[in-house]
């Protein structure tokens, strides 16, 4: 898998007397030609952030002061249509918390060639917050063919399987794996009138030793996230990102295996690339 990352400067609670210039995005951020970016808020226990590329503000929406600008919640993506299009070379990348005083919570550099599409998630728990850059290398439109790929972010998951309308169309998708590889799959009997498709992501745990023993369970109950795509046609291409934190599994004081629930239960958010 092609992966780029930013060179990262982190600082979790760092006051900014300025974020930078706001500007309108479509007409001072949009070149004619450019890379393709999309931005993904996939760290659980940040608040919601504002982006800026070389000290403009391209996300969220303006409001009226003092009222507080509009952010990326957890979960969201931006655009939710389409990609931003961004100058190619090095570019100055910022990620901020605008509703906690403002703070950047990722900011560095990364190199963008023109023509070429991308994902930067944000990733990751205070106080360390990781981008994960990922180039999208969408796959040519071919017959009835539609596109899924899974990304792995839940940190102490062990892998996730993808069962796409009830047959297995993946398995062993590490963490930080599945950006490379976009599955296909051949829409039966297709006849001009778009479809449903559900796609399944089971989240597998890591089995543990403890002092009574090899736990042969794993560390979460395995779940299922089902994405159930509608208006699906062929040459369509969509990314889903696995997210959260799985619940741990230790043992009390007689010995016996007790689950702990996390504040940041998996989940997925799902995008179309094209």
């Amino acid at each position: 898998m092609k992966k780029y990352f930013l060179l990262i400067s982190i600082s979790t609670i760092l006051l900014l007397g300025s974020c930078g210039e706001e500007s309108s995005f479509l007409t001072e951020i949009l070149p004619a030609e450019g890379a393709r970016v999309k931005f993904l808020h996939a760290a659980p226990d940040a608040p919601g952030v504002a982006i800026f590329v070389n000290d403009k503000k391209v996300s969220g929406t303006l409001t009226v002061a003092p009222t507080t600008p509009g952010t990326i919640a957890y979960g969201g993506i931006f655009p939710a249509n389409d990609y931003a299009v961004l100058p190619a070379g090095s570019a100055k990348v910022k990620v901020t918390t605008p509703t906690v005083g403002d703070a950047t919570l990722l900011s560095g550099d990364v190199n963008l060639e023109a023509g070429k599409y991308y994902t930067v998630i944000a990733t990751g728990l205070a106080p360390t917050y990781t981008p994960y850059v990922v180039q999208d290398n969408l796959p040519e439109i071919s017959g009835n063919k539609v596109f899924f790929r899974v990304i792995n972010l839940i940190p102490n998951s062990a892998d996730l399987e993808v069962d796409i309308a009830g047959s297995i169309a993946a398995t062993g998708i590490k963490v930080s794996q599945g950006g490379d590889k976009f599955i296909a799959y051949d829409i039966p009997n297709f006849t001009n009138t778009a479809v449903t498709v559900p796609v399944k992501i089971k989240i597998n745990g890591t089995a543990t030793t403890t002092t009574a023993g090899t736990v042969t369970a794993s560390l979460f109950t395995p779940t299922t996230n089902t994405v159930t795509y509608s208006g699906v046609t062929p040459g369509r291409v969509y990314t889903i990102v696995a997210r959260g934190v799985l619940s741990t599994q230790a043992l009390d004081a007689a010995g016996r295996p007790v689950v702990t629930a996390t504040r940041f239960a998996p989940t997925v958010s799902s995008y179309i690339n094209r």
